[in-house]
């Protein structure tokens, strides 16, 4: 077995790779051993995690979400947001939650909301900044997630490794310098947004694919409510803009069933053999075609 990122012999690696940190709301989305070699695994938990999950902002954010590091620690160092007393939570548009233990009127109340729409401006205005880190983060998620998505298999594992498709993204997340690979991050809905109504859970991270006409194909994640997009071919997210214009700014997540088979076949149309349709065409006749 060789890792995906190095192409080193990985059949004696020790750890397991999570996808999306750990520390960042992750205990699921989680690679076998020797998919990603130990020295990778841990040049990407220095080199890309330990600077994304160590800016201010986003302790910020593990803090007002209570998330736990590998240790089982949680963050308790800023004033704001409170810590173990009131706290304020958006659980979906101009809906928020208020815990306090004190008698309030409607006016301290919106004192309250107020304090911490302004603490969301300014953490979001960081978050939202474009920065080296969270590109090398998304292009290590980028090519895991495939995988993941995949089955993880030995065979999907050495065609993502040999494949000259992934061969840029690969390179850049382990060998890239300081030219950062562009990519799109808009909020699409609230860091604490509300499961199935459910106003004390929240939506910690979902992804998918997006394959367009022109061969590009799109890495789309939301992680705690801001959705990122990274192009996987190569570095230029043109054709996401393109598509977000042409597609009322909906994220690819939310589309039908029926639209994304119809991207995916678009792309199927330009980028494969002759070979490759005919066995598509195939997989459509007989209903195993899935694009989920």
């Amino acid at each position: 077995m060789r890792c995906i990122f190095c192409g080193t012999d990985s059949a004696d690696s020790k750890s397991v790779e999570h996808i999306i940190p750990e520390s960042f709301g992750n205990s699921t989305a989680i690679l076998r051993k020797g998919i990603v070699c130990d020295k990778c695994n841990n040049y990407f938990s220095r080199k890309i995690e330990s600077p994304f999950l160590n800016s201010e902002a986003v302790r910020m954010l593990r803090q007002e979400l209570g998330l736990q590091n590998k240790r089982g620690k949680r963050i308790t160092e800023f004033a704001y947001p409170k810590v173990g007393q009131e706290y304020v939570k958006q659980i979906s548009g101009d809906e928020y939650l208020i815990c306090t233990k004190q008698d309030k009127d409607v006016n301290e109340l919106a004192v309250s909301v107020k304090e911490y729409k302004k603490y969301l401006q300014e953490t979001d205005k960081i978050l939202l900044r474009h920065n080296i880190y969270v590109s090398k983060l998304l292009a290590k998620i980028a090519v895991e997630s495939f995988i993941y998505q995949c089955g993880s298999s030995n065979g999907v594992c050495e065609y993502v490794l040999n494949d000259e498709i992934f061969k840029k993204i690969r390179e850049y997340t382990r060998l890239g310098g300081r030219e950062m690979w562009p990519y799109s991050a808009r909020r699409i809905y609230s860091r604490n947004e509300s499961y199935k109504g459910d106003p004390f859970s929240s939506v910690n991270w979902e992804f998918d694919f997006l394959f367009l006409e022109n061969g590009e194909v799109y890495f789309i994640i939301v992680m705690h409510g801001i959705e990122y997009a990274i192009n996987m071919i190569i570095p230029n997210i043109e054709g996401y803009r393109n598509w977000l214009e042409n597609n009322s700014n909906r994220s690819p997540l939310y589309i039908t069933i029926e639209e994304r088979e119809k991207n995916f076949l678009a792309y199927a149309k330009s980028m494969f053999t002759k070979e490759e349709k005919e066995e598509l065409d195939k997989l459509r006749k007989t209903n195993t075609f899935n694009i989920n």
